[in-house]
């Protein structure tokens, strides 16, 4: 097949790279300067590393002997973690989506994958106890309810929404 073939994979997970002849990891360089907006906190990649859960939608392009380019085009990750009204919770957030990539649903695939992933990990994995959160905007607020997140009162914190999803 030639063409993108797309892998929701871990953001720590290893590919071949057949020019090097090795195993090596994801280059999060180029999505993090791409997807850079004034109103965000920057993403770098060093700061992804330290995500304790964090999923990449990969695109790899192919040609018939080989694969010849890797590119990470989605990615959110768990980026920490907070206590609200008693709760322990992980917070969802990180999502990048790469400019070429977007309008497919790639963020919405990635973040289900990671939502899946941190839903079926042990409570003390992760250190939260009670569920995850997310900080998001209008947009991303449909998506997240329908994977069970649900709207938090007092409403918007710094501009955004809060929802959670609850163990």
């Amino acid at each position: 097949m030639i063409g993108y073939e797309f892998k929701l994979m871990s953001h720590t997970d290893l590919y071949y790279e057949v020019e090097l002849d090795e195993y090596t990891t994801f280059s999060f360089d180029e999505i993090c300067e791409l997807t850079g907006q004034e109103d965000m906190k920057p993403l770098t990649p060093a700061a992804i590393e330290r995500h304790a859960l964090g999923k990449a939608m990969v695109a790899f392009y192919s040609t018939p002997h080989r694969f010849e380019n890797v590119q990470v085009c989605s990615y959110a990750g768990i980026t920490g973690f907070e206590e609200q009204a008693g709760k322990k919770l992980a917070v969802v957030g990180g999502v990048l989506t790469h400019p070429w990539f977007r309008g497919l649903g790639l963020a919405q695939k990635t973040v289900e994958g990671l939502v899946q992933e941190a839903s079926s990990l042990p409570a003390t994995h992760l250190h939260m106890h009670d569920g995850l959160m997310a900080r998001c905007n209008n947009a991303s607020a449909a998506p997240l309810a329908k994977l069970g997140f649900e709207e938090q009162a007092p409403g918007p914190s710094m501009g955004k929404i809060i929802m959670q999803k609850l163990f």
